[in-house]
């Protein structure tokens, strides 16, 4: 909910930068507010009459802050893959989860909690221990709480824990997959992105697409909204060939966005 931004300095340094002051998130929307008000105007007024429209003199006019970072030294070896998992309002600290790799080469997961108060990480109850040692890359969802999915050398594990206080449950939060097309090799994935609750567009390092869908007992795309079906199995399936993407964003209405820095984007 743009509480703070957690930086990967090396390894295991990480940099925290917290975005929750009342002031910041006032200038925010105040700015906000601005900019909607001059779109609804018929007037156009140039850029300084704007720029004296925000000044010292506006009592709702809030001069910017200084944020500030403070440096977090996390007691893990390697930290590979680093991501903000999602939740709601109620659970009011950001959560994190981790993907470690320590010096035999075997590779855990953990979850923290971010203490904005104190500026500092808290780890929780969940981790998981000994996942798959060619795992490489975390993909949090965006739509379901606490749930992400591990990208392996060779399998594919999907997390849905409830809490994270609680120790993790592996018949009940955890579902691991091998994809059955012989085209997919999961090492050279590159980008991957959401579509909605049960689908994930990725490419890989020979500009091939593919898209990802997480099937319930039905084989049916796992989108209710309720989840009242069980995570059955996940199936991939070839969409075409593109360019190699450097980053993929789903805009809308099956629009994708494949940015490329060795050719031309495309659309």
């Amino acid at each position: 909910h743009g509480q703070c931004i957690v930086l990967q300095i090396y390894k295991g340094v990480l940099s925290l930068i917290n975005l929750s002051d009342t002031k910041l998130h006032h200038l925010c929307s105040y700015r906000n507010k601005e900019n909607n008000n001059n779109k609804n105007s018929n007037s156009k007024n140039s850029e300084n009459d704007r720029a004296t429209k925000i000044t010292s003199n506006n009592p709702h006019y809030i001069a910017p802050i200084n944020l500030t970072a403070r440096s977090i030294f996390l007691d893990q070896p390697n930290i590979v893959s680093l991501e903000f998992i999602y939740n709601d309002k109620s659970y009011h600290e950001p959560a994190l989860v981790c993907l470690v790799e320590y010096y035999d080469g075997s590779k855990n997961i953990k979850t923290y909690n971010v203490n904005l108060n104190e500026m500092r990480l808290e780890e929780n109850v969940w981790s998981r221990a000994l996942v798959d040692k060619g795992s490489s890359l975390i993909i949090p969802s965006n739509t379901n709480k606490f749930n992400f999915m591990v990208i392996g050398r060779e399998v594919i594990s999907y997390y849905t824990p409830e809490s994270l206080q609680n120790p993790v449950n592996p018949e009940k939060d955890e579902m691991i997959c091998k994809p059955s097309n012989k085209l997919v090799c999961l090492a050279r994935i590159l980008d991957i992105c959401q579509i909605d609750k049960g689908r994930y567009i990725f490419g890989d390092d020979n500009g091939r697409l593919f898209i990802l869908a997480l099937l319930d007992e039905h084989n049916e795309v796992w989108c209710d909204d309720k989840f009242d079906q069980k995570l059955n199995k996940i199936r991939i399936e070839i969409l075409g060939q593109s360019v190699v993407s450097r980053s993929i964003a789903y805009l809308d209405n099956s629009v994708l966005l494949i940015a490329a820095d060795q050719g031309d984007s495309e659309v």
